[in-house]
Formats: structure tokens, sequence, C-alpha cells
């Protein structure tokens, strides 16, 4: 009868430490997944900042709510406008009846251009059909032309 106890308090010690090692291999497992999971989030964190930091050095803002209606023009044309605080800029905003909308500018930065773009972007009812941008003779200043197109009730 002892030795079956002294076998059995083996076989106890025995199954406490294959225990011990699955439940550490396990432990180790959650740990190294946990780091992978850590080193993905900090890659998104640093591509969230680059993304960031460009859209900063474009000067281009975020907007809370990104979808707007082009209804009519003189909204429109007050909020592109709003983006030129140059007096020696050019900006001329015309429309045709086949719902084309075309918009010339002249000694803008090439910065402003592309806040403008973006800005277009936020309306679901029309879309930028041609973008032409010229470097001008002064340095740091462009001219050019972007052309949109309202999309028809189909969204086409």
């Amino acid at each position: 009868m002892h030795y079956i106890l002294y076998y059995f308090g083996k076989l106890k010690t025995i199954l406490i430490l294959l225990l011990l090692v699955i439940v550490s291999s396990y432990a180790i497992k959650l740990a190294s997944e946990c780091n992978i999971l850590r080193k993905k989030y900090s890659l998104l964190n640093e591509e969230l900042l680059y993304y960031s930091f460009e859209a900063e050095r474009l000067n281009i803002s975020w907007q809370s709510n990104p979808w707007h209606s082009y209804s009519s023009g003189g909204l429109f044309d007050k909020e592109i406008a709003s983006f030129i605080n140059d007096s020696d800029s050019d900006l001329n905003i015309s429309r045709s009846a086949g719902g084309i909308i075309s918009i010339s500018f002249d000694h803008i930065e090439f910065s402003l251009v592309l806040d403008i773009i973006h800005f277009i972007y936020h309306y679901h009812n029309i879309y930028v059909n041609s973008v032409e941008i010229f470097s001008n003779a002064e340095g740091g200043y462009v001219m050019g032309n972007i052309t949109i197109v309202k999309r028809d009730s189909k969204g086409t």
C-alpha cells in the first residue's frame, strides 16, 4: 500500500508539472500575440500621425460632416472664394447649361488649390472632372482650371 501512495504522489507531481508547462506555454503564446498586436497598433499609430502631419503640411482641414449637397451656386461660390485671401489672386467660377462648373484661378498658392479640391470632394452630387495646374512665373504660385460636373439623379 505504501508503494501505491508513493507512485500516486509521483504521478500527482508529474501531472502538476505537466499542467504548469501547459499553462506557461499558453501564457508565452498570449504574450507573443500581445506583442504582435502592440507592434501593429504602433505601426497604425505612426501611419495615422504621418497622414495627419501631411494634411497639416498641406493645410487640409478635416471636416466632421464629410458630405454636403450642392444645390445652388451662391453658397458654393462663397465657400470657394473664402479660400482665397490674397487681393492679387484671380478666381473665376462659371457654369454651363450642362451642369459643368469651371473654376479658373491665377496667382494662387498650390496648397490653396489642394484645399479647394479637397473641399469639392466633400460634396456627394458633384465630382471633379479635370484639373489643370500650371506653374506661374512668380515662384510659389500656380494658375489653372478645375472642371466640376454635377451628377444626375442616378448618381452618374
